[in-house]
Parts: structure tokens; C-alpha cells; sequence
């Protein structure tokens, strides 16, 4: 339904006061969502930011994984290379190979 036009000229200043703490109130609204929108994109990209690491430290991981039987005859490699010589794989665990006579011995 069509607003009914002001009769008076205080009449007319008064609905523009209205309409005016009416876009000012929406005006507000749109600040406070404008930011929320903000700080959601923020938290988006920090989280695509981890993502992206947690998806770099899974391929380290795999190819970990992957190249644990190269590991193991590398290992072997150098006990028949190197007799007696400690091997560390991790930083808890040390292995001591010597190889004589056609055998390793761990």
C-alpha cells in the first residue's frame, strides 16, 4: 500500500528523520555484516593455509612410507659396505650391522 504523503511541512521533516535513522540502522546492519563476511574470509583462507600443509606433510609422509624398502637395502647396503659402523634410523633407534663371512648380523 502506497505511504500516505505529509500534509504539513513538519510532517514531511519528520518522516524524513524517520527514514533517515532508518538507512542509518541499515547502514549499521551492513557495516556489521561486511565484517563478519571479512573475518569469515580471514578464517577461510587460514584454513585453506593449513590444508595445504597438512596435504604437503602427507606427501612427505608417503613418500616416507614409499621409500621405506629403499631404505632398508640402503641399510643393507651399508653393513656389507661399512662393517661395524652404527646406522641411525630415527632419532631413539641406532643399529649396529657387521657382515662377515656372507651374513649380516643386526
Amino acid at each position: 500500500m502506497p505511504e500516505k504523503c505529509p500534509e504539513t511541512l513538519n510532517d514531511a521533516i519528520a518522516l524524513l528523520r524517520q527514514r533517515d535513522r532508518e538507512l542509518e540502522r541499515v547502514g549499521l546492519q551492513l557495516t556489521q555484516a561486511r565484517e563478519e563476511l571479512e573475518e569469515t574470509n580471514r578464517g577461510l583462507i587460514a584454513l585453506y593455509s593449513e590444508l595445504q600443509e597438512a596435504r604437503k606433510a602427507e606427501a612427505r609422509f608417503a613418500t616416507v612410507v614409499q621409500s621405506s624398502s629403499d631404505a632398508v637395502i640402503s641399510l643393507l647396503w651399508t653393513a656389507r659396505s661399512k662393517p661395524g659402523i652404527p646406522v641411525r634410523l630415527t632419532s631413539s633407534v641406532t643399529v649396529k650391522a657387521t657382515w662377515s663371512e656372507g651374513n649380516c648380523a643386526w
